[in-house]
């Protein structure tokens, strides 16, 4: 009883996250990853939509409306007992109209190399950070931490942003909220996509 307190635990680098002030920089080179465009699409959408990165990378297209704007994510995807629907800024619906170009005849919308009929990676949207320089500073998941940190300290409510980010109440609660919130959280969103895009044009913070 208590060993854990001696016990060294490896630090968790799945939420590796740039500061505030380095997000300007890392925004302008998402924008201009020279590798894979998928890839960068990708990026830009994780960033946008404060998804998980195994729900995006595993996202097939029949879960996108992009005439209505929404994505909807069922239950057995989110391995919780209720589905979650995200509103998607105009920028995170210019994305997808580019990727569908690119993926729309596949079932996902990143599909594998070798087998289209499986996602992208795990290792994929990493990697790319990696070749922009951000090894060990920032992760797909830790797009998650930075949406969920810039709009709080912008006033926006933390249940809102919670719920952007699927953290809502579990139990039956849960089953009936699967929209909870979804008109503040589309202006939310547009807020914070039309953000991104300023901080990429200078050095605002």
């Amino acid at each position: 009883e208590g060993l854990h307190k001696f016990l060294k635990t490896k630090p968790a680098e799945n939420y590796a996250h740039v500061s505030k002030e380095e997000l300007p920089a890392l925004i302008r080179a998402i924008n201009g990853y020279p590798h894979s465009h998928s890839v960068k699409l990708g990026l830009r959408l994780l960033m946008l939509t404060g998804a998980r990165p195994s729900e995006l990378r595993e996202a097939p297209w029949s879960e996108f409306d992009l005439n209505a704007g929404l994505w909807s994510i069922p239950a057995d995807r989110m391995k919780k007992s209720r589905a979650h629907v995200k509103p998607l800024s105009s920028q995170a619906l210019e994305a997808l109209k580019e990727l569908r170009a690119l993926t729309g005849a596949y079932p996902l919308l990143f599909p594998g190399r070798n087998d289209h009929t499986k996602p992208l990676s795990n290792m994929a949207f990493n990697m790319a950070l990696g070749r922009l320089g951000y090894a060990g500073r920032q992760t797909g998941h830790g797009f998650r931490h930075i949406a969920s940190t810039t709009l709080r300290e912008n006033g926006f409510p933390r249940e809102h942003v919670e719920a952007q980010l699927s953290h809502a109440e579990e139990g039956v609660a849960g089953v009936y909220n699967k929209a909870i919130y979804l008109e503040q959280r589309r202006v939310m969103m547009q807020w914070y996509a039309d953000h991104l895009d300023k901080l990429a044009d200078s050095n605002v913070v």
